[in-house]
């Protein structure tokens, strides 16, 4: 091998190494990005499911403070108007909201049971809403539905007594639309498991 090839051979394997080097350098970088990225994504995930507890936390707060203002009122309102027609279209806490829902079937019961939830009241959709359904169900039962179904729940949105409660509340509360309505039911239900079981007046 002359001098001439010697020097080409020994450029040619200096190039070969500079190369492996940048490829070695390149997978570390790539597998510390990823790290950083899992990390990233993992704190994240713990920030998320924090906020969540802190939601339920919160909803668990407002469903007490609910509670106490009712008690108030019913303090000061010494005889407090009854809802009409209690005693025709709930008969007590269901223990299934299709028992209901198939009682809804009569165009008259329909309307007696819309009366009767638009005479419940409530300060805003959402309070509304929430007393609504102490009436109708128990807690327990209501853990079993979502308002579309999700994660192996039943579909609440497809019951007749859905379509009632937004009626109900939109003939309350004018400005709302139906999504909004829907917004708050499907919110109430996700609670639901959280919430202790209580009869309609608590």
């Amino acid at each position: 091998m002359t001098h001439g090839e010697e020097e080409g051979a020994s450029g040619m394997a200096a190039v070969i190494r500079l190369l492996e080097e940048r490829k070695r350098l390149l997978l570390r970088t790539t597998d510390d990005t990823k790290r950083t990225m899992e990390e990233h994504m993992g704190r994240m995930t713990r920030r998320m499911e924090a906020m969540e507890r802190r939601m339920e936390a919160m909803e668990r707060r407002m469903e007490g403070m609910e509670k106490k203002s009712e008690t108030l009122e019913a303090a000061v309102v010494s005889n407090p108007p009854q809802p009409p027609l209690q005693e025709d279209v709930l008969l007590g806490l269901c223990s299934t909201v299709e028992e209901l829902d198939r009682s809804l079937a009569q165009p008259e019961r329909r309307n007696q049971m819309k009366r009767f939830l638009e005479s419940l009241g409530g300060a805003n959709p959402g309070a509304a809403i929430r007393r609504i359904l102490r009436q109708v169900a128990t807690n327990n039962v209501l853990a079993q539905y979502s308002l579309r179904g999700r994660r192996a729940k039943k579909p609440f949105q497809n019951l007749t007594l859905c379509k009632i409660i937004t009626e109900a509340c939109m003939q309350n509360f004018p400005g709302k639309k139906v999504a909004d309505i829907e917004e708050c039911i499907g919110h109430a239900l996700k609670f639901a498991p959280h919430r202790r079981s209580a009869g309609p007046q608590d």
